[in-house]
């Protein structure tokens, strides 16, 4: 996708424009923005829809009423945001390819609301909070309600549906904490 073609896409599913506050970022390849809440990002931000994931593209939804936070210099690579109700990543936050980050479960849990109309409107939806360096592996799902700590590593594939303490590496389905890291020392 060209960059014509990127910034009218991005336009043309973001009539909220005032809720977004952008600095100098970059955007490889495919990005697709549906923005109708508040998407705030710091200096260097990355998106990249280009690269070893089976996606083609990067994808970050807000929904009105929503907020998503992105710290300063984070990277993101062919992963999807989903944004219902709160989402707030750190500083030098690095996401892998094929992530799913989610705050929302996006339909009841009930049955019979679920062959309803009012399904969406009944689903539940909980924070996320990934503090700063963290690193999160190609092909992780990270679930609603969850808080991943600062300088943490989840290893690729893993489910987090439980927070994740800081320092540490944790991985798995559903992610478990492998081992504490000491950060101050280049080895492990």
């Amino acid at each position: 996708m060209n960059i014509i073609r990127r910034i009218l896409h991005f336009v043309k599913y973001t009539p909220l424009r005032r809720n977004i506050r952008a600095t100098k970022g970059r955007l490889y390849g495919n990005v697709d923005f549906s923005i109708t809440g508040n998407f705030k990002y710091g200096k260097k931000l990355i998106l990249n829809g280009n690269g070893i994931g089976l996606s083609t593209y990067c994808k970050i939804t807000v929904i009105l009423g929503a907020k998503l936070v992105i710290g300063d210099y984070c990277s993101i690579s062919q992963s999807s945001i989903h944004c219902k109700n709160e989402i707030v990543i750190g500083n030098y936050v690095n996401i892998g390819a094929d992530c799913l980050i989610m705050d929302s479960n996006f339909h009841s849990l009930d049955w019979k609301i679920r062959a309803s109309s009012e399904d969406t409107k009944n689903c539940i939806s909980k924070p996320i909070h990934i503090e700063d360096h963290a690193f999160i592996g190609a092909r992780t799902v990270i679930c609603k309600g969850v808080t991943i700590g600062a300088r943490s590593i989840i290893a690729s594939g893993s489910v987090v549906t439980k927070s994740v303490p800081a320092d540490c590496i944790a991985g798995g389905n559903p992610c478990k904490v492998i081992k504490q890291i000491n950060n101050d020392s280049t080895t492990y």
